[in-house]
């Protein structure tokens, strides 16, 4: 035991003096005669008035009813009772027999006193076992009962615990839901709960109270799950169920964020609603739902009310991902999204009418931007036109021309576009043209794209797929799905509870299940091509490839870089498909002057070559006198194969990369 709390000289005072006494002898009462180490203060010198206490460490609280004073009532009664709390008491009052002691918890253990004695005794906290073993009715949480069979409410309405190791008004044993002690007392049978987390390292144990509990005055519950971890997602159960959520022993985590904020930024979906008030409390919780062993205790709490923000979609989205109703987390309900999306851009790439449209969306975004060499104005604006050639080329009749070819403000230098090889010519003009390009059957597509609300409806407003309608391409509109999914977050109030801060209760609204699709993960804002390349959600998606692997033109880190921008500056309207990006990211390389060209391409036999030249380079290949390729490495996997060209330039006495060549 720590007798640090009581100083020999805190209890001395005017003419007399108390002192102290540690033994092994036994001090007995009526309920147990077993030998305790303690420490017992004598006073000195009787009949003299008692002490005033100067500075002492710990104060005794008194329940009126009990007794009509506490003992040494003339020296205690204007000590303050903030920092203690009655244990067991009792008196010589009718309907209280059972014992002439009088107990009371302080600052380390318990304090003994009798009416008829000038003594005093602190005993250990182990008091509190001899008390269990005498007299089971004794033990913590078992209130004496009066002859009325009234039980005595040791704890009222105004006794609210004060947080702090110093309040032993309410023992938090250490703020774990997991203490044996409190669940046993409680009788809170904890079971493996059948809730199927989607994060890995999260768990959950529930109880069943056929009865329902009290959360606060408003809310009840049939079910209590405890938590281990921090989940992305909660499930919205059929009958009400708080959620007991500590996040106390996750590490790393930022101290100025508070648990709510947290649980929404983790959280795939988007939350609204009202954080509650940090200036005053909103509610008082029974402190069991925070682990306390008493179940008197309250806490002082927040309430905050989260609201779903729902999703955001195409116009278009197909039929098996509206009008659903979302309670349990499964698994597959995003993995069938990505799926869907896989395959819709598949279709897209693979088939005549899908390339097509797909050419015709990568080059909406194109202008010219040409400079005229005499008057150096720019052209701004210019967009991609089909224009008749004179005479048939590269087996097309058609070029893309810039629309403000014709105007005077800048009259040449215009820059032109090839219609790739694999493009049926006479489709594309159909669909540039606004005409049917597919059979009565197929007249309408249905989509899949969904985002989520955090990203919103920014840009264009128009989904980034190619759609169809009565046979003609147009351009699908983003649409807001609404949710009304609610949820409570009770969380202890940082300035009163600050040890319980990183804990709380979610209570979701079991009558209002989420009706939109799992918008899809998005963290474009802190994405870099390495955190987007090691990402769980990556392999994932691209069924276990690297991005290198899944596609020729994510290879390079600069096409990398540009899709991630485009993300980060226009998120949910600017991702394209890798093919899209690229084939326009070619043609446009293809109309720039030679001097600002750095991709080169070439279609022979059925082989496609991409250069990579840097032109201040590659104007001194004349000078190199050799020239190294080394053929035997294949540093990609698969049928395209990569070359690097070195040479060594006497002139400057340092080795150059002339040029790259890609060979698919």
């Amino acid at each position: 035991m720590d007798y640090t709390a009581f100083p020999d000289n805190a209890w001395c005072s005017g003419s007399y003096e108390w002192t102290q006494t540690q033994s092994d002898a036994t001090h007995t009462g009526d309920f147990f005669d077993e030998s305790i180490d303690c420490l017992q203060w004598n006073r000195s010198t009787a009949n003299t008035p008692a002490p005033l206490i100067p500075d002492i460490p710990f104060t005794f609280d008194f329940v009126t009813g009990l007794t009509n004073e506490p003992p040494f009532s003339d020296g205690f009664s204007d000590a303050s009772s903030d920092l203690g709390s009655l244990f067991v008491h009792e008196s010589d009052s009718p309907n209280l027999s059972w014992s002439s002691e009088n107990f009371w918890e302080c600052g380390n253990g318990y304090m003994s006193s009798s009416s008829s004695s000038d003594s005093f005794t602190v005993f250990p906290p182990e008091l509190e076992t001899f008390l269990a073993t005498a007299d089971p009715s004794l033990a913590r949480g078992n209130v004496p009962t009066a002859a009325d069979s009234t039980p005595l409410d040791l704890w009222g309405s105004d006794d609210l615990p004060v947080s702090g190791s110093s309040s032993p008004e309410i023992d938090l044993m250490q703020y774990e839901m997991s203490n044996a002690e409190a669940q046993n007392f409680l009788g809170w049978e904890w079971q493996s709960s059948s809730t199927r987390w989607l994060d890995e390292g999260v768990s959950s144990e529930v109880c069943h109270f056929p009865q329902a509990i009290k959360v606060s005055e408003r809310t009840r519950v049939s079910h209590v799950e405890r938590v281990t971890g921090l989940p992305s997602q909660f499930p919205i159960p059929r009958e009400a169920t708080a959620f007991l959520i500590n996040v106390t022993n996750i590490p790393n985590l930022d101290p100025d964020t508070t648990v709510d904020a947290l649980l929404k930024d983790q959280d795939v979906h988007s939350w609204g609603g009202s954080t509650g008030s940090r200036s005053k409390v909103d509610a008082y919780i029974p402190g069991i739902f925070f682990g306390c062993a008493d179940q008197k205790a309250l806490i002082a709490c927040r309430r905050a009310k989260h609201k779903c923000c729902g999703a955001y979609s195409c116009e278009s989205l197909s039929s098996e991902f509206t009008n659903i109703e979302r309670r349990e987390l499964d698994p597959n309900s995003r993995n069938r999204l990505v799926e869907a999306q896989l395959r819709t851009r598949e279709i897209q790439d693979s088939t005549r009418t899908g390339q097509v449209l797909s050419f015709i969306t990568s080059i909406s975004d194109w202008r010219c931007g040409a400079v005229d060499s005499t008057t150096n104005r720019v052209c701004r604006g210019g967009k991609a036109v089909p224009k008749k050639l004179a005479q048939r080329r590269r087996n097309k009749n058609y070029i893309l021309v810039c629309s403000h070819r014709d105007m005077i403000q800048c009259p040449t230098g215009h820059r032109t576009l090839e219609i790739p090889d694999y493009i049926e010519e006479e489709l594309f003009l159909k669909a540039a043209n606004g005409e049917k390009i597919v059979k009565d059957e197929d007249q309408e597509n249905e989509c899949c794209k969904v985002y989520s609300a955090r990203q919103g409806k920014k840009g264009k407003n128009v989904c980034p797929f190619n759609h169809i309608k009565e046979g003609r391409p147009f351009e699908a509109k983003v649409i807001h799905l609404a949710c009304a999914a609610e949820s409570l977050v009770f969380i202890p109030h940082e300035d009163k509870h600050p040890e319980l801060a990183r804990m709380c209760i979610v209570v979701p609204d079991h009558k209002r299940p989420h009706r939109h699709p799992v918008p899809p993960t998005s963290e474009g804002l802190g994405a870099t091509v390495a955190k987007v390349e090691k990402a769980p959600s990556t392999k994932e998606i691209l069924g276990g490839l690297t991005p290198s692997l899944y596609h020729l033109g994510l290879m390079s880190r600069d096409t990398k870089i540009k899709l991630i921008n485009e993300v980060r500056s226009e998120p949910g309207n600017q991702t394209k498909h890798e093919n899209q990006t690229i084939e326009a990211y070619i043609a446009e390389q293809k109309a720039r002057p030679d001097e600002d060209r750095y991709i080169y391409v070439s279609e022979r036999e059925g082989r496609t070559a991409i250069f990579g030249i840097k032109h201040d380079i590659i104007k001194h290949i004349h000078k190199v006198r050799a020239l190294d390729c080394d053929t035997t490495f294949k540093p990609v996997v698969g049928k395209t194969n990569l070359y690097e060209i070195d040479g060594w330039m006497a002139g400057i006495n340092k080795g150059i990369s002339s040029f790259k060549l890609s060979l698919s």
